[in-house]
């Protein structure tokens, strides 16, 4: 852990990172970095944007069925809307996987949550780390 990245945990990357395919690996590293940037300017929870960064991705690696089988098995209800647009259904799954798995917050996983499609009156977490994966 650098001096500088108090938030940065070597063994819940390590773990994170092992959730995501190759390619995706930088991707999901420069979210969660560029998160807390961003969460620091806004005032949100630097540790939790660099949780929630590192985590937003960690089951979009899976098929649209294993998603849906996914979606079941968490108990997420899921609409007509995200059945004609499934790859917003990693946003769910990665959510709740990330509470069950990794402990996170309530707030880190609303922030998991919305991070593909954002909704009116998100949290300054919430739109860090939104903002961070669009970049």
């Amino acid at each position: 852990m650098a001096k500088n990245e108090p938030w940065r945990d070597a063994e819940f990357e390590k773990r994170a990172l092992e959730l995501v395919d190759g390619k995706r690996r930088a991707h999901v590293v420069g979210c969660a970095e560029l998160a807390v940037k961003l969460a620091r300017r806004l005032g949100a929870d630097e540790a939790a944007a660099w949780r929630a960064g590192m985590l937003h991705d960690c089951t979009k690696r899976l098929k649209t069925d294993e998603q849906l089988k996914s979606c079941a098995e968490y108990g997420i209800i899921i609409n007509q809307s995200d059945e004609e647009s499934p790859l917003v259904l990693h946003a769910y799954t990665a959510a709740e996987l990330s509470r069950r798995e990794f402990g996170l917050s309530d707030e880190e996983c609303s922030a998991i949550r919305w991070h593909t499609t954002g909704h009116a009156d998100m949290t300054q977490l919430e739109k860090a780390v939104y903002i961070a994966d669009c970049i």
